[in-house]
């Protein structure tokens, strides 16, 4: 009985009213992808992320359950990469890419202050296309599309 009270204490203090509380290991197929901390029942702290060899990967502060600075590398349920950038205050700063599940770069350009701004571009699966896109202050001024590499009809807004 004592052991059945000290068990039901542990998981009281784990979970909390139904939040998690504490250090949380993330695991996928065995191997840690991901640890930190909990705190009512968000993440707060360091955040480091790891490869499938154990690499790290990528980390971050969180508050709140928001990141708030560092490098921020997802992941699809395949193991590939799903997107990667930094984060400054709260918001995406500076080069990100976005991959598809199949590993293949989907986007990539720069955000200033959590808005893209400048030249992004854009794959498509099959790579037969890009297009290329400029904004500013996250407002889509104008873009071009290419086709197998050879330059479409450029349309600016």
């Amino acid at each position: 009985m004592k052991r059945v009270a000290i068990a039901l204490f542990a998981l009281m203090m784990v979970v909390g009213c139904g939040r998690f509380e504490g250090s949380v290991q993330i695991k996928n197929q065995g191997h840690v992808v991901a640890d930190g901390q909990y705190e009512n029942g968000t993440r707060a702290g360091t955040w480091t992320y790891y490869g499938l060899v154990g690499e790290i990967k990528g980390q971050g502060t969180y508050q709140n359950g928001q990141m708030q600075s560092g490098l921020e590398v997802l992941y699809h349920d395949n193991g590939h990469k799903q997107a990667e950038g930094t984060w400054t205050n709260g918001q995406r700063d500076g080069y990100w890419i976005e991959y598809f599940r199949s590993g293949a770069k989907k986007s990539e350009g720069t955000y200033l202050y959590g808005k893209k701004t400048g030249l992004w571009k854009v794959y498509d699966p099959s790579r037969f296309y890009t297009t290329e896109k400029v904004y500013e202050d996250d407002k889509l001024v104008g873009w071009r599309e290419f086709r197998q590499g050879r330059l479409g009809n450029p349309i600016n807004g």
